[in-house]
């Protein structure tokens, strides 16, 4: 999948008016999800994500930042000034669907492992 690709089907799910909303929701969600993994992990995301979005994966560092659900998606909802959690919410589950398709089962199942249990219930298992 392209980074064209991964952008247009996230903006599609969400009903986004332009590609740069939806990149930046994209990002958002990546960088958090990044930072909620150990940098292994990281990498082997990163290793199959578009260069782009797998750069911004890669680049991320430092030790895993502890976030249960509530900050993690508080804080998609701060980088991208949305209204309310809800819409946070939204944008977390379209850019996992996205991330779901665009990377392995296998290479899934291991970032799914290391998302709080609350995040995995929300958006994961269904």
């Amino acid at each position: 999948m392209t980074t064209d690709e991964f952008v247009r089907k996230v903006q599609e799910r969400l009903g986004m008016a332009t590609e740069a909303e939806a990149m930046a929701a994209s990002k958002s969600v990546l960088a958090a999800t990044a930072d909620r993994i150990t940098q292994p992990e990281a990498k082997d995301l990163a290793s199959q994500l578009p260069k782009e979005l797998g750069d911004l994966v890669r680049g991320r560092g430092g030790p895993v930042q502890k976030m249960d659900a509530e900050t993690f998606i508080h804080r998609i909802q701060s980088d991208l000034d949305l209204a309310n959690e809800e819409q946070a919410s939204e944008v977390t589950q379209a850019v996992f669907s996205v991330l779901k398709e665009a990377v392995s089962e296998g290479e899934w199942e291991d970032v799914v492992s290391q998302l709080p249990r609350e995040l995995q219930t929300m958006f994961v298992i269904s």
